[in-house]
């Protein structure tokens, strides 16, 4: 029984190697990591389109060029462009797509969300240490031309 039990044990072993292995095509073992970015936000002045009825609209589109800081520091920038998508009773939603632009590399994100202050994008991508990411941004805007801004990267 010592024998069979030790058998198994082996064999169990052997398929796990080789369901690592078989994994990637280069024999590489890739572990899945998440990484935490945070960020301080200096927003930009607000640069509102107003292209279709006067005020906000279906169609109107918000652009910004946001610096990132860390410690007082700029070291990024977080730029792109929100458009109204529909009217609500607490406001409207919009469409935005932001790309975050780092000494690194550069992470993009999209999603609906609203003028509230808090939104969430997903990460769509990214070039450079950040390239094949996913994950999620949120953004909080405090309400004095600053905010904040965490990436949480999935690889």
């Amino acid at each position: 029984i010592a024998i069979s039990g030790l058998v198994v044990a082996l064999a169990m072993l052997l398929l796990a190697a080789i369901a690592r292995a078989s994994a990637d095509p280069d024999g590489k073992v890739s572990e899945a990591s998440t990484e935490t970015l945070r960020f301080g936000l200096e927003f930009s002045p607000f640069n509102f389109l107003d292209l279709g009825e006067e005020g906000p609209s279906v169609g109107d589109e918000t652009l910004f060029n946001d610096v990132l800081t860390r410690n007082g520091r700029s070291v990024g920038k977080q730029a792109g462009f929100c458009k109204v998508t529909a009217l609500t009773s607490d406001g409207f939603d919009v469409e935005c797509l932001s790309t975050v632009s780092l000494s690194q590399g550069q992470i993009t994100g999209q999603g609906l969300t609203t003028n509230a202050p808090v939104k969430r994008l997903a990460v769509t991508g990214g070039t450079g240490s950040y390239a094949e990411a996913d994950g999620e941004m949120k953004i909080v805007e405090f309400g004095n031309g600053r905010g904040s801004l965490t990436i949480r990267i999935e690889r």
